[in-house]
């Protein structure tokens, strides 16, 4: 019923449902990075020291005719809720708490 029949040839179908893979080389290169070594050296210095004089405080008077009262209460009226809440931060805080502030001939240094 069923014999071996060697003097048949082999018989390849190539398939429909499955595609062959193709594989690509490729590489990509950037351009040359250019760098650049700079170096700066001084061999020069100066020193320069200034001597004031203090001026004379002068008094003066506060001129009221030059004043804008009006102006000047809307100004107060606007800014004294957030100039005092900033003060009462100031003062609840501990930033500088155990730092001593120091005094020469009444000028605080």
């Amino acid at each position: 019923m069923f014999s071996s029949n060697t003097s048949l040839n082999d018989v390849s179908i190539a398939s429909c449902w499955k595609k062959e893979s193709v594989l690509a080389s490729t590489s990509c290169q950037t351009s040359p990075i250019e760098t650049t070594h700079t170096a700066v050296e001084t061999t020069r210095s100066c020193s320069i020291q200034i001597q004031t004089d203090s001026e004379p405080i002068s008094k003066s008077k506060l001129n009221s005719t030059k004043l804008d009262l009006p102006s000047l209460v809307s100004f107060l009226t606007r800014v004294e809720s957030d100039i005092s809440s900033l003060l009462l931060q100031n003062i609840k805080s501990t930033a500088f708490h155990g730092k001593v502030l120091l005094y020469n001939n009444g000028l605080l240094l």
